[in-house]
């Protein structure tokens, strides 16, 4: 029988393995050294990719390796600039950014529970002597 209600977050949490087999994603043939890397730490700290993901993840990799190497070469500016704009876009899509992974309606109730710092919290009382943290 299935269970009943809304799944815990800790079972949320646990990936899911089917039949021994281990979820994670592989890199794709085509990808250096270097950008399997990428892929790997990737698929490894994003446990919500699937495997129709590995297509933009690669592209993902690729641009990351493409502007590792451009940043170090000055007359490189350009494709430095288009590799880290298209990082952000599949970042993005990939749901990797902050703001991809929060709904704008849980970022105000955050904000609305945050205590904002008293005149007190602001003053350094090291220099007095008077506050001993």
């Amino acid at each position: 029988m299935a269970q009943r209600g809304r799944r815990s977050q800790a079972s949320l949490e646990i990936p899911a393995v089917l039949n021994g087999a281990d979820p994670r994603l592989d890199p794709p043939s085509f990808l250096n050294a270097d950008e399997r890397r990428v892929f790997i730490e990737l698929t490894a700290s994003a446990s919500h990719l699937r495997t129709a993901d590995t297509p933009l993840i690669a592209s993902l990799a690729q641009a990351t390796v493409l502007a590792r190497r451009a940043v170090r070469k000055p007359d490189d500016l350009q494709i430095w600039e288009r590799a880290v704009r298209i990082q952000a876009m599949l970042s993005t899509r990939l749901r990797l950014t902050p703001q991809a992974r929060t709904h704008p309606a849980n970022i105000g109730r955050q904000q609305q529970s945050m205590r904002r710092p008293s005149a007190y919290d602001m003053i350094d009382w090291t220099d007095d002597g008077v506050k001993q943290a």
